[in-house]
């Protein structure tokens, strides 16, 4: 069992065997070692197919011709991997271009892949550490192309031909500086088998090993660059543990779905844990895509997955019933809990306006979803619930949404008709809006007052107790809020304040009849909180 690629390679450009000058005449360019990213086997040849490039008003370079490659129908990305020496000198527009289009080189997407004129925020210049330009490329997305169609329509159910191209500001070159490797196209890598420490080991599959180096994955020490799907476990039983890496998936020309993490729990044995840190780096691009990985649970045999990972700008989130999240903070568009247990964690929501990002949800209150913190990042809701019933709701707290009736209110009540009713255990009370439906919204708290005698402490039965909201809160001035006699524990309380938000109260205490001892008359202030009121009054004799 081991780390498998998901994919084919093409051609290892460890020969120049179907290889071609790109935009420029002469023979055909050599496969050289000086340059090469990647070798074939250990021991054999090692080659990169370039060729000098001194270029200043047009972009050349070298391409390939080979097999045609089915991208519409299988996810596929092709893993670009393309080298410029001198890269300090690029033209800082349009300075490297890859291609990929028909055999007859005529039908075509073109992409800048290093220079401001991009179409992609991570691509506008080549990295300035300099090396390999490692890119993850879905050509069946034409608004990344530069030119759509190149000389006519791009079948992409047909592609193979692969091109990279460079223009210079002076063009010094002295040897071949232009250069592709490996052309491979696939859609990521899977674990299977019995034990993975951590996701370094991907990193050892692919970069460590010369005669693999896909593209998929890079890094070093606890830190990665990812592109495409890591799945982690499939029928076989699978463990794996990491909470110390750091996981990026960078920007580029992929789209929705092709980046992120799989979790597969189709072997009831299975045990796989996640608590490190995973970065999107990606993000929406209008009429195009949206580059933001996923993380998702799958398989519903059996075993267990946990998580207390810290998940940045993700698009979609999807758990299952086999998933236990505590201590998590995760930020994403769309988050499908599918039964799964999420507690004390921090959920940061991304939707668009007028949607929510946890849809229909199961509460509880040591199961299921509780005890958690929703904070907006941007766009609409937290939670919208679907059904006209009762929803009893944890410790659940709401930070940066809108007003009721807003497109960006705590939760999103979706019937039409109906009544839905909000107990509120804990936590905050939700924004609202609703579709129709009537809302009934019950934070009951416990307001109460203990009397004492100052000097024996004991409790005072029979002392007058008069309670109302003060100024600054969501009740009138005035309204009543607890009156009456305390008990034989000298106690009077409600356990039935509907809590909105911090109110002010004010009040006074007397036991200035018989039987029994007189005393002076006492004040109460303070605030009703999320945690109620609970206040002891000390009262002085009146002798």
């Amino acid at each position: 069992m081991a780390v498998t690629f998901n994919g084919a390679r093409l051609n290892s450009a460890d020969s120049n065997t179907g290889w071609g000058n790109y935009n420029s005449g002469g023979g055909a360019p050599a496969s050289e070692a000086a340059n090469a990213y990647q070798q074939d086997t250990i021991g054999s040849s090692v080659g990169s197919v370039g060729k000098k490039v001194n270029s200043t008003t047009s972009r050349i370079g070298v391409d390939y011709n080979g097999t045609n490659i089915d991208y519409t129908n299988n996810n596929y990305l092709w893993y670009c991997k393309v080298y410029v020496a001198d890269a300090f000198d690029l033209n800082t527009t349009y300075g490297v271009e890859v291609a990929i289009g028909s055999g007859d080189q005529s039908n075509f997407h073109e992409y800048n892949v290093a220079g401001s004129g991009a179409n992609n925020d991570a691509l506008t210049a080549y990295p300035a550490r300099g090396g390999y330009l490692i890119i993850a490329i879905d050509p069946t997305i034409d608004g990344w192309a530069e030119v759509a169609d190149s000389g006519g329509t791009f079948n992409q159910t047909q592609a193979s031909w692969y091109a990279v191209g460079a223009q210079f500001q002076n063009g010094f070159a002295k040897s071949e500086n232009v250069a592709m490797d490996a052309i491979d196209y696939g859609t990521g890598l899977t674990w299977s088998g019995s034990t993975l420490i951590g996701f370094r080991e991907f990193v050892s599959f692919d970069q460590d090993d010369k005669t693999a180096r896909y593209g998929v994955v890079n890094g070093a020490g606890n830190s990665m660059i990812a592109r495409g799907i890591l799945t982690i476990g499939d029928s076989n039983a699978t463990s794996f543990t990491d909470s110390t890496t750091i996981v990026t998936f960078p920007d580029g020309y992929h789209s929705a779905g092709k980046f992120g993490i799989s979790v597969n729990l189709s072997n009831a044995s299975s045990s796989i844990t996640i608590n490190n840190t995973i970065i999107g780096e990606g993000r929406i691009y209008t009429g195009i895509t949206d580059t933001r990985p996923d993380f998702t649970v799958a398989g519903e045999t059996g075993g267990t997955f946990t998580s207390s990972a810290n998940l940045r700008n993700f698009r979609n989130i999807t758990y299952n019933s086999f998933s236990t999240i505590t201590d998590a903070d995760i930020e994403c568009q769309l988050l499908t809990q599918g039964s799964a247990d999420i507690s004390d964690t921090t959920i940061r929501t991304d939707s668009a306006a007028n949607v929510a990002c946890l849809q229909d949800p199961t509460f509880g209150s040591t199961t299921d979803l509780h005890d958690v913190m929703f904070i907006r990042s941007a766009g609409g809701h937290a939670i919208e619930l679907d059904t006209a019933t009762t929803y009893s709701l944890t410790n659940i707290t709401f930070d940066g949404y809108g007003a009721d009736a807003s497109s960006s209110a705590a939760i999103f009540v979706s019937p039409t008709t109906g009544t839905v009713t909000i107990n509120v255990n804990g936590g905050d009370t939700p924004t609202v809006r609703t579709a129709g439906a009537t809302v009934v919204i019950n934070n009951t708290k416990t307001v109460r007052v203990t009397v004492k005698d100052a000097d024996t402490l004991a409790n005072i039965q029979d002392a007058r107790v008069l309670l109302e909201a003060d100024s600054g809160g969501p009740l009138s001035a005035g309204t009543d809020i607890l009156s009456g006699v305390t008990n034989a524990s000298g106690v009077i309380e409600t356990t039935a304040f509907n809590y909105t938000s911090d109110q002010p109260v004010t009040g006074r205490v007397r036991k200035a009849t018989l039987p029994g001892t007189l005393y002076k008359q006492g004040t109460i202030t303070g605030t009703i909180t999320v945690n109620g009121f609970d206040v002891t009054i000390l009262l002085q004799t009146d002798e």
